[in-house]
Parts: structure tokens; sequence; C-alpha cells
């Protein structure tokens, strides 16, 4: 049966990615209610940073066995293989950026200010745009990465703790679409077939 119908690990790699990516995004719109509500509850947010423990957990292993197929050790592979791992580890320091900003005690006038909700939504947006990419064959039409507005929480020391965590936040999208776009470019470079970034 392997021999007649193989399974490769490259074809569920993506499902992995994704389910990573929207238990962050859930993650981050826990935090999102949380905070527009002034809710301090902390069993949500729990809930939610364990899902995500879970996804990474089950996405790091897919990548250690897709990283042991024949095909990752290709030269026309390589490049795509580190963006991969690359990718992965981003997902992962993500979630916890949004431990972070779950950590910090009081400060609720920041946290519910339309500055801050509206960075955070924007994240948000960006976090389905990615999960639109990697699902699709072509990058989705709405564009979520125009320059995002900073709020000006500098004190004499320099920026909160929290504006340093969401700035962190920002910059991680950033980092992962370039990592994600890294792969497709080699896919698309090395293959005819469509389907996954990873065949």
């Amino acid at each position: 049966m392997t021999v007649l119908f193989p399974a490769y690990e490259r074809d569920r790699i993506s499902g992995y990615l994704n389910t990573s990516l929207i238990a962050n995004r859930l993650y981050l719109e826990r935090l999102l209610e949380s905070w527009q509500a002034g809710n301090p509850d902390p069993r949500p947010l729990a809930l939610a940073r364990r899902a995500t423990g879970l996804a990474h957990n089950d996405m790091e292993e897919s990548v250690e066995r897709v990283l042991t197929e024949s095909w990752t050790r290709t030269s026309t592979r390589k490049a795509s293989s580190e963006a991969l791992l690359a990718f992965a580890a981003y997902l992962h320091r993500f979630s916890q950026s949004i431990t972070g900003l779950v950590s910090i005690p009081g400060a609720w006038e920041w946290k519910a200010s339309p500055i801050v909700q509206d960075r955070l939504d924007e994240v948000r947006k960006r976090l389905l745009w990615l999960e639109g990419y990697l699902q699709a064959t072509s990058p989705p039409t709405s564009n979520p990465w125009l320059p995002l507005v900073a709020t000006s929480s500098e004190t004499t020391t320099g920026p909160s703790p929290g504006e340093r965590q969401l700035t962190r936040l920002e910059r991680q999208t950033q980092v992962m679409r370039r990592h994600l776009e890294a792969i497709r470019v080699q896919s698309v470079s090395h293959t005819t077939r469509p389907p996954s970034p990873w065949h």
C-alpha cells in the first residue's frame, strides 16, 4: 500500500500550518474581546492559549516529519525548507507575544483605547490574509498591509511594555508574510502542480 498509494507529509503540512494560524487568530480575538469589555477573567484566554499550544505542537511535529522526506534534500527545495522552518518558528513566537500582552497588568485605559483596538484588529486582518494566502493559489485581493499607526504612549524611559509587545506582533506578521511568500515562490519556480506550496 505504501508503494502503490504513498502518503507524503508535504501534502498535509499546509493544513497544520493553517490550523496554527487560526489558533493564533482566535487567541488574539479573545484578547480583543477581553480588552474591549474590560474583563479581567483569565479563563477564556487560558483556554485559547492552551488550544494554540496544542495546535503548535501538532504543527511542529508535522514540520519535523516533512523535513525527513527526501524532497527537502534537493537543492531546489532547500530555500523552501528554510522558509518553512522560519514560518513555523514565527507562528510560535506570535502566540508568545500575545501571551506577553495578556500578562500586562492593569492599563485598561490604554488597552481599551480606539487606537490600540484598531491596531489589534489590523493584526487580526493580517492573520486572515495569511490564512487565505496559505490555502489559495494566488494572494487574496484584500490588502491589510498598509502602514500601521502607532500609539503615542512614549515615556521618558521609552515605549510602555504593552506598546513594545503590540509592535512586536505587527512586525511578526510581516516576517510571516515574507517567509510564506518565499515558500510559494520556490514552489511555483520548481513545480507545475499548484494545489499545495509543498508539492
